[in-house]
């Protein structure tokens, strides 16, 4: 709404210790209203059941905001979990409270740290029934399923994330995939969230053929030129908001300025019914897979294929997907 559309720029211009005419996000450099603005809120569209205008909103700009979604709680377990886990491990935190840095402390990258990413109280959030509805309604009530690999950022400061395209790590089965990205705490402009480049992710994106050929690309051909006029997209983030974005758009973070860790997780999400094959790195959820069994009953045991979901399930083990899976180690913060 225009309101909240005020409120939130009023929070950008008031809150911030930087000089708000200068944006620093990746390597770049932007001016506030010129050449970077605050995000599109597509909030009204998810809650009004206005679900056409929301896909549509997303396939045009490749992204979409969803404000207050997901519940605090589940937010506050998962990051007790985070915290606890740096603290013990890395003893990285001055402050658990505030989250302060240590002095000499840098952030890490938890990409499949499964002590983190699969603790139950994790799992609980990240695979909440909010967000399922969320992506399966996103996906015009197509089956939504994730990757068992979850990606937890922890930023400090002056990191950033660079500008990229998410597209090149997944290219062999990237078919209407969704990157969601949450914000364990309030994240303002100065404790670096995430920025976007609308419409990016509509530039010709190399087939995999091309992609071999070329080492460590993160962006496609077009997008040094496409840049040179885009308007990127940046805001206040609080707990519960979620940001999704074709796996294709360009993105990048805004640098970390204060003295505290700044700590995210992303998943990857598709439908299933773009999946062309099957392993432990995807997730499904009970509750579709009771509807897919209640569509095979009504079919005589069978799918459109004539195969029962046991002969499908046994399709699924017998193929070798092993260099589709994740990278599971940890590394030193991607900044």
């Amino acid at each position: 709404s225009v309101t909240s559309t005020i409120f939130n720029n009023q929070r950008i211009m008031s809150g911030q210790q930087q000089n708000m005419d200068t944006i620093e996000c990746g390597t770049y450099s932007f001016k506030w209203n010129e050449t970077i603005k605050e995000m599109d809120d597509s909030t009204h569209l998810f809650n009004t059941q206005n679900l056409s205008s929301l896909q549509r909103k997303l396939a045009n700009d490749g992204y979409i905001l969803l404000r207050n979604q997901i519940p605090t709680n589940l937010i506050d377990d998962a990051l007790k979990i985070v915290v606890n886990n740096l603290n013990s491990t890395w003893n990285c935190i001055d402050d658990i409270s505030t989250l302060n840095i240590k002095s000499g402390s840098k952030g890490i990258l938890l990409t499949g740290y499964k002590p983190i990413t699969h603790n139950k109280k994790v799992l609980s959030l990240l695979h909440c029934s909010k967000l399922q509805d969320i992506m399966y309604k996103i996906f015009n009530c197509s089956e939504p399923i994730t990757y068992d690999t979850k990606w937890c950022r922890v930023k400090g400061k002056n990191e950033f994330t660079e500008q990229h395209s998410d597209f090149y790590r997944f290219n062999d089965n990237f078919a209407k995939m969704m990157t969601v990205w949450m914000p364990l705490m309030d994240i303002s402009i100065n404790r670096g969230p995430l920025a976007i480049c609308p419409k990016s992710h509509l530039l010709r994106y190399e087939t995999a053929s091309e992609y071999e050929e070329k080492v460590d690309i993160e962006l496609p051909e077009e997008f040094e030129e496409f840049n040179k006029t885009s308007i990127w997209r940046t805001t206040n983030f609080r707990k519960g908001d979620l940001l999704i974005f074709d796996i294709r758009t360009v993105h990048a973070s805004l640098i970390n300025k204060t003295n505290r860790f700044r700590i995210s997780i992303d998943t990857r999400w598709q439908p299933r019914n773009v999946i062309k094959f099957w392993n432990d790195s995807f997730i499904r959820f009970p509750q579709f897979i009771q509807k897919d069994n209640d569509n095979d009953d009504e079919n005589g045991g069978n799918d459109k294929k004539g195969q029962s979901t046991k002969e499908r399930e046994e399709e699924k083990e017998e193929l070798d997907l092993n260099e589709m899976m994740m990278d599971c180690t940890f590394t030193d913060s991607d900044n």
